[in-house]
């Protein structure tokens, strides 16, 4: 039986599993977009990167880039 961490429900001793080849270390807090990012960003969007793959790239998550290009 496992035993619930302070992390949640689901978890082993405060590791969280994430789907796909990201692993959360990977990922890190964004502060603002600067303007040279955000224009990569649009850059690549044009060239039909998904926003996941974007997201890789820049070290953020999918909804980050969708947040960003949408503030924009």
């Amino acid at each position: 039986m496992e035993a619930t961490s302070a992390a949640g429900a689901g978890t082993k001793d405060g590791i969280i599993e994430t789907r796909g080849d990201t692993s959360m270390d990977e990922i890190r807090p964004r502060g603002k977009w600067t303007y040279s990012e955000l224009n990569d960003v649009k850059c690549l969007v044009e060239h039909n990167f998904s926003t996941s793959k974007i997201g890789k790239i820049f070290g953020a998550t999918k909804n980050a880039v969708i947040g960003a290009l949408y503030r924009d």
